[in-house]
């Protein structure tokens, strides 16, 4: 009946102030008239004030109503009539494409939507607790954790609500990476990733100040306060450039660093564990560009050698002279250089 229909789970129509409250059951909206506003924690907000509330229940307004609809996961309809309506700092479970605020010309800041892990995790009882007015104390509490509590708890009535703490991880001075929350003697896990480092840097890892100190290489453990964890960066170093040699006898490659990663004309190759390379018949008479990889983060590519493989030379041509009389060994090998090398083969 009357000329709207407004539905909240908390408060129908509101026209104060509403804060620290939720809503755990499921809201159905009826039509009236002139308009329905059904809101998760209140229908209608009429110059009033909403705020530290969330909403886990399911929110449905009516299928058709003659006029004006507001469905919303925290508020049908903010509504400026005579003074300013204000909705700050609510949340709710999230529930398909529905907003926050179905209907809102009055004024909204942080209201938002929720995972059932969000919740869980502690973000949620955070949030709320950091938009109580200073001086106010602990409201909101949640026992994290397996057995513990799936969403926010208000201290006045389960006073064995644990605080929750904050570990950020902060990527510069101003920007969060990521957020974990705990209870007092527990524990939140690094982030999988890691922030864009710098050009010409790469990141260092996370540490407990800004600048030095000392690096988290496993989970950060939670006393009685927040923890902030910094993002460090380092200068990116540059691979020596390689100084690989040639064994014209063995036709290898020499002069390469254990363990290390070459690339030969831009194809990847791998020394054996003499540290040589056994020269390409392709390589044979051309100019080879060898750089040393880096490791893609604190080492960076070197620059080239470039190494010239002479190309092999042409097979000799010699012959022999018999002897002028047999035994007389006068025989000769024709057609020697004194740049050639030769040797008896093993048969004398």
């Amino acid at each position: 009946g009357g000329s709207n229909v407004s539905t909240g789970g908390v408060v129908g129509c509101n026209q104060v102030a509403v804060e620290n409250c939720y809503n755990a059951g499921e809201v159905t909206g009826n039509g009236g008239p002139y308009g329905a506003y059904t809101g998760g924690v209140v229908g209608k907000n009429t110059d009033g004030e909403i705020s530290n509330c969330y909403n886990t229940g399911n929110v449905n307004g009516p299928d058709s109503a003659t006029a004006k609809t507001g469905t919303g996961g925290v508020v049908g309809w903010n509504y400026n009539h005579y003074d300013i309506a204000t909705t700050t700092n609510c949340y709710y479970l999230q529930q398909g494409e529905m907003s926050g605020i179905g209907a809102d010309n009055g004024t909204s800041e942080k209201v938002k939507s929720k995972t059932a892990e969000e919740f869980a995790s502690g973000e949620g009882t955070r949030l709320l607790q950091d938009g109580q007015d200073s001086g106010s104390g602990q409201v909101w509490g949640q026992t994290l954790g397996e057995g513990g509590d799936a969403y926010p708890e208000l201290l006045c009535f389960d006073a064995g609500a644990k605080t929750v703490y904050k570990v950020a991880f902060m990527e510069d001075a101003d920007t969060e990476f990521a957020a974990g929350y705990a209870n007092y003697g527990g524990s939140v896990g690094l982030p999988t990733g890691a922030p864009d480092a710098p050009e010409s840097q790469y990141f260092a890892g996370w540490f407990n100040q800004a600048s030095g100190g000392t690096e988290y290489t496993s989970a950060v453990s939670v006393g009685s306060s927040d923890v902030t964890v910094y993002a460090q960066f380092a200068d990116v170093t540059q691979e020596t450039t390689p100084n690989i040699g040639i064994d014209y006898v063995n036709e290898t490659l020499t002069g390469f660093a254990p363990g290390g990663s070459y690339r030969i004309n831009g194809e990847a190759v791998t020394p054996g564990n003499d540290n040589t390379l056994e020269i390409s018949d392709e390589w044979f008479g051309k100019a080879l560009s060898i750089v040393k990889k880096g490791n893609g983060t604190s080492m960076s590519d070197s620059t080239a050698q470039s190494l010239t493989i002479p190309a092999r030379p042409g097979a000799p041509d010699v012959g022999t002279a018999a002897e002028t009389v047999d035994g007389r060994d006068d025989g000769q090998i024709t057609g020697v250089t004194a740049t050639m090398e030769y040797r008896a083969g093993s048969s004398g």
